[in-house]
């Protein structure tokens, strides 16, 4: 019994060490691959912690956006090694940084303070907006009231059959080009309001993200 246990043991062994060698390795992103989740996760902590960073955004600054970024080599003009371009959102002194991470070296290349207009606008920045946008009355009369507002969600992703007749929120960085329109050195994003396949109040809501605060143009209908 002790023979035919040990005997089974050794098999067991084997079998696990034939599927380990047969496994494949894992393979490392190439030079132009997109970013991986954990390359994403490795900039942002990266940047989190670099003092220049620090010194414009703060602790802590809030990651607007994490993009792929290829520099091409000085010798040959090819990409090498991993980089992302992160830009970040100093959201308690406004402005922010566009960074340059070398993620094959785990370190921060370049750091470039950026004014508050040009700091792009992210993902986290529509929801934001939106957000404060259905808390306003007008927005809220404008698609039908409070309760019809609730039902309304930031879109990710494209628009498909399936959700063509969902209550949709689009948003667009908004850049004003008078000197009197506030958007114009603040960062605003102009909501698009999509319900039963169509829009509605289009370009109508802007909401001023530096201020906080909504603005409604008249002349919008449900």
């Amino acid at each position: 019994m002790a023979r035919r246990s040990f005997s089974l043991l050794l098999v067991l062994v084997l079998a696990a060490s034939a599927l380990a060698q047969a496994k494949p390795p894992t393979q490392q992103p190439l030079p132009l691959d997109p970013l991986t989740p954990a390359e994403v996760a490795a900039a942002r902590q990266i940047v989190a912690k670099d003092d220049r960073v620090i010194a414009i955004a703060g602790e802590n600054p809030r990651v607007v956006v994490v993009l792929f970024i290829a520099p091409k080599s000085r010798e040959n003009g090819e990409a090498s090694g991993r980089w992302a371009d992160v830009v970040v959102h100093n959201d308690r002194e406004n402005g922010g940084a566009r960074v340059l991470v070398n993620l094959t070296a785990g370190s921060v290349a370049d750091v470039v303070r950026l004014t508050e207009r040009n700091v792009p606008i992210g993902p986290g920045d529509v929801e934001a907006a939106a957000a404060l946008a259905l808390e306003s009355g007008s927005v809220q009369r404008i698609l039908g009231g409070p309760e019809a507002a609730r039902a309304f969600r930031v879109a990710h992703g494209a628009m498909t059959r399936e959700t063509v007749n969902e209550s949709r929120i689009e948003g667009v960085s908004d850049r004003g080009a008078d000197p009197d329109d506030p958007c114009t050195t603040h960062r605003c994003v102009a909501l698009f309001f999509r319900t039963r396949g169509r829009y509605i109040a289009i370009n109508q809501v802007t909401v001023d993200l530096t201020e906080r605060r909504v603005y409604v143009r008249e002349g919008a209908q449900p």
